[in-house]
């Protein structure tokens, strides 16, 4: 019996993931690039959105290597990238594995 429960709490740990790099609040001004890094040890990592200027609208940013719009990318390894930001970028970032989230914000200043 202690072995069986030895192995099921080796397994939980197994299949718990973690974020093993989160993003930073950053402030930059209009027109700059951004790059929030965020990685999970056993799970994909989803983006989220919450505009500053709308904190009801929260959005998702679609999976990974896709195009959201022109200006903002999302690669394999979990990575956002946000080109030539403007003040409509500004908010709450939000990265999340299964387990696990982190938030990071984004003030944007103008030029």
């Amino acid at each position: 019996m202690v072995i069986l429960y030895a192995l099921t709490i080796i397994l939980l740990f197994a299949v718990i993931g973690y974020l093993t790099s989160k993003p930073k609040h950053l402030t930059v001004r209009r027109g700059s690039n951004v790059t929030f890094t965020c990685s999970s040890d056993t799970h994909e990592v989803q983006w989220g959105f919450i505009p500053a200027y709308d904190s009801r609208a929260p959005r998702l940013i679609p999976a990974m290597d896709s195009q959201y719009d022109r200006h903002i990318y999302v690669d394999n390894n979990g990575t956002l990238y946000l080109y030539s930001v403007s003040e409509d970028d500004a908010g709450v970032y939000r990265c999340e594995d299964r387990d696990e989230a982190a938030f990071a914000e984004l003030q944007v200043l103008g030029k």
